[in-house]
C-alpha cells in the first residue's frame, strides 16, 4: 500500500479510555471492534509493568495510534486518570488536527451534553462541548448495542482513510479465524474473530453476531471508500471465506482481489476474472431420498471429504440429491495459479445449478469442501441464486475419526 501522507498512521490502533468500573460493557465493546475490523489498546490486555501513566501517554501520542474511544459514564466523574490524562492527551493529540480522531460515547444514562461536560471538567481553553458526541442507547453489555458503536468507530476510521489515502489505493482487509495476529500498519480494517472461535468455529449459533458484522464492514467500506477495490488476505475457516465471498456477489459488481498464501509459491492475487486455466474436475451427481429439500456438495481439491462425510451421515440431514465434484488427480491436488481456482469455483457453481434442475431442487445447500480458503472466496462470490448455504467444519473426534459439524449459515440471495 502507498505510504499515507500523515503523522498520525490512520491503520493504527484505537486507544480505550474507560473507567475500570466498566470492565464488563468494555469487553463487549472491545470483542465487537474486533469484530468489525477496528484494532485497540485496551489495558487489561497491553498495558505491561511499570508506571501505568507513562506507558498510557506513550502510547497516546504514538503515531501508530490513530485515535481513542472515550467511553464517558458518570463514575468517570471520579476518575483522576481519565480525566487527568487520557482525556487531555487525546484532546491535545486531536487538536494537531494530524488524522488523529476522538469518538464520544456517552454510556451510562448519560445525555450528550452531559458527558461533554464530564469529559471537559479538565480540558481548560480546548473543551469537547462542540464535539460529535454519540449517545450510547441501550446497554452495552448488549452485543448488538456494542456492534452499533464499533460500526461507528469504524465509519470514522475508514472516513479518514479514504480522505487521506492516494486515489485508488485499495481497502487493505485482513480477517482472520484461525488465529490472532498482532497490529499490522497498512490495514484498513483487520476483523480478528480468533478470540470468538478459538480458531475452529463450529457452533452455528455463534456465527450469527460475527456475520452480522462482516455485513456492517462491508457496507461501510462501500459507503466511505466509494470507488475503491479490496484487497483481503487472511487465515480462515472455510464458512468465514465463503461469507466474505458472499459480501462481494458478483453479480454486484464490488471489486475483490483475495491474496493466497501457499508454502509453495509466493502469495498470488485471485480473481473470478482472471483468465480460465487448468484439468477439468471430475463432476458427478447422485441421487438420492426423492421426499428431501435437502441438497449435498461434495468438492475434494486438497483431499477427499467422502470418507469423512459418509462418517457424519448419522448426524445429518437426507439429501436429494449430492453434487459430488473432486480432483482430476491424487490428492492433494494444487491450484496453482489465480486461472485454475477461477475455473473450478465456476465449475463448482454450474455444477449446483445443473443438480438443481436435476432434482428441480430449491431448499438448502450443504457444502462439505476441502480446498484452499481463497477457492471458498470464489465459490462465495458466485451462489447469488442460492437462498440458504450451510457450511461444515472438519473436526476430529475418538481417535483418527473425523466428521463435519455445522458451522456458519449463509443467506447470499438475502
Amino acid at each position: 500500500m502507498t505510504p499515507l501522507a500523515s503523522p498520525t498512521d490512520p491503520c493504527g490502533r484505537v486507544f480505550l479510555s474507560y473507567r475500570r468500573t466498566q470492565a464488563r460493557a468494555i469487553a463487549t465493546v472491545a470483542a465487537a471492534l474486533r469484530d468489525h475490523g477496528v484494532p485497540i489498546w485496551q489495558d487489561v490486555d497491553d498495558l505491561g509493568a511499570g508506571p501505568s501513566e507513562g506507558q498510557i501517554r506513550d502510547c497516546l501520542a504514538d503515531p501508530r495510534t490513530s485515535g481513542a474511544l472515550l467511553w464517558i459514564t458518570p463514575d468517570v466523574e471520579g476518575s483522576d486518570f481519565v480525566l487527568g490524562t487520557e482525556v487531555p492527551v487525546a484532546v491535545s493529540r486531536m487538536a494537531a488536527d494530524d488524522g488523529f480522531f476522538v469518538f464520544v460515547a456517552a454510556a451510562g444514562v448519560l445525555s450528550e451534553r452531559e458527558a461533554a461536560e464530564i469529559a471537559s471538567r479538565r480540558l481548560g481553553i480546548r473543551t469537547l462541548h462542540n464535539h460529535n458526541v454519540f449517545r450510547v442507547a441501550g446497554e452495552p453489555t448488549d452485543p448488538a448495542v456494542a456492534g452499533d458503536v464499533a460500526a461507528r468507530v469504524l465509519r470514522q476510521r475508514l472516513s479518514t482513510l479514504h480522505g487521506r489515502a492516494p486515489a485508488g489505493a485499495p481497502v487493505e482487509l485482513r480477517f482472520d479465524t484461525r488465529m490472532s495476529r498482532g497490529p499490522s500498519h497498512d490495514v484498513w480494517v483487520a476483523m480478528d474473530w480468533h478470540p470468538r472461535f478459538g480458531g475452529r468455529p463450529v457452533n452455528p449459533e455463534i456465527w450469527d453476531g460475527p456475520l452480522a458484522a462482516l455485513s456492517t464492514v462491508t457496507d461501510a467500506i462501500a459507503r466511505e471508500a466509494p470507488g475503491r477495490s479490496v484487497h483481503a488476505r487472511g487465515l480462515l475457516a472455510i464458512g468465514a471465506a465463503l461469507a466474505l465471498g458472499v459480501r462481494f456477489l458478483a453479480p454486484g459488481g464490488r471489486d475483490l482481489t483475495w491474496f493466497q498464501y501457499s508454502e509453495r509459491r509466493p502469495e498470488q492475487p485471485w480473481r473470478l476474472d482472471a483468465a480460465p486455466e487448468g484439468a477439468d474436475f471430475r463432476v458427478h451427481h447422485h441421487d438420492g431420498d426423492v421426499d428431501s429439500r435437502e441438497l449435498a456438495v461434495a468438492l475434494s481439491v486438497t483431499s477427499s471429504v467422502e470418507e469423512a462425510l459418509s462418517q457424519s451421515r448419522p448426524a445429518l440431514p437426507r439429501f436429494r440429491g449430492v453434487v459430488e465434484v473432486s480432483a482430476p488427480g491424487p490428492y492433494p491436488h494444487d491450484l496453482a495459479t489465480p486461472g485454475e481456482a477461477a475455473r473450478l469455483a465456476y465449475t463448482v457453481r454450474d455444477a449446483i445449478r445443473a443438480g438443481r434442475e436435476r432434482w428441480r431442487h430449491s431448499g438448502p445447500v450443504h457444502l462439505f469442501m476441502s480446498g484452499p480458503v481463497g477457492l471458498a472466496v470464489l465459490l462465495g462470490q458466485l451462489l447469488n441464486t442460492l437462498e440458504t448455504v450451510q457450511t461444515y467444519e472438519l473436526v476430529r473426534i475418538a481417535g483418527d475419526r473425523q466428521v463435519y459439524v455445522p458451522a456458519a449459515r449463509l443467506h447470499p440471495s438475502s
